[in-house]
């Protein structure tokens, strides 16, 4: 009789044993299920913020024989903060600006190079790097129309290049504009700028 009651009494601790544990995994369940909530109610109350990265800002660089002539950024953004439907573009850093402007100065060299075995004046892509490629347009005079660019269209960029250099040859016979000099003209840059939305854009 008594071993009876005492199984009766160990089958009676381990049931409540077992319901303790079920009642102690729902609430864990329980508390989790509102903490994801939480955290859903409180993403659609505030702003949504996203960065999204963008391609590298296209620079173009008109170089002399020592020094840059004229240079401009079509593309200021490399990244976009978006909030809501909002998009406020985000200017370039400092460390990117640096890094383009490195890339553009080391391939000075490969455009000596190709000159040299490329008697074309348009010598396409002569350097590739981080997926930036530096496409070159080489004058007569040796002045060369540098085109820093994430893979834009060669047909695009020969006819950037090819209405720019009518701008640069039209401007070289101003006689008020010293060869290989600084370009300071404001009706040469909005054109410049002008030709590159309508191509590079």
């Amino acid at each position: 009789m008594l071993s009876q009651t005492t199984k009766t009494n160990n089958a009676s601790v381990r049931t409540q044993t077992n319901c303790k544990r079920t009642n102690k995994r729902t609430n864990e369940r329980m508390n989790k299920q509102q903490s994801i909530n939480q955290t859903i109610n409180q993403s659609n109350t505030h702003p949504k913020m996203s960065t999204t990265s963008q391609k590298s800002p296209l620079l173009f660089l008109i170089v002399g024989r020592n020094e840059p002539l004229y240079e401009v950024e079509f593309d200021a953004a490399t990244t976009t903060t978006t909030t809501n439907t909002n998009t406020t573009p985000a200017p370039p850093s400092d460390s990117v600006t640096r890094q383009n402007y490195f890339v553009l100065h080391s391939a000075l060299d490969l455009v000596d190079l190709e000159s040299w075995t490329n008697p074309a004046m348009y010598l396409k892509v002569v350097d590739n790097v981080n997926h930036q490629m530096v496409s070159v347009f080489l004058t007569a005079s040796h002045v060369k129309f540098m085109l820093l660019h994430s893979g834009k269209n060669e047909d695009m960029v020969r006819n950037y290049f090819t209405e720019v250099y009518e701008l640069y040859v039209k401007l070289s016979m101003n006689p008020f504009y010293k060869f290989d000099t600084a370009i300071t003209s404001k009706l040469f840059d909005t054109r410049v700028r002008a030709i590159g939305r309508r191509y590079l854009s």
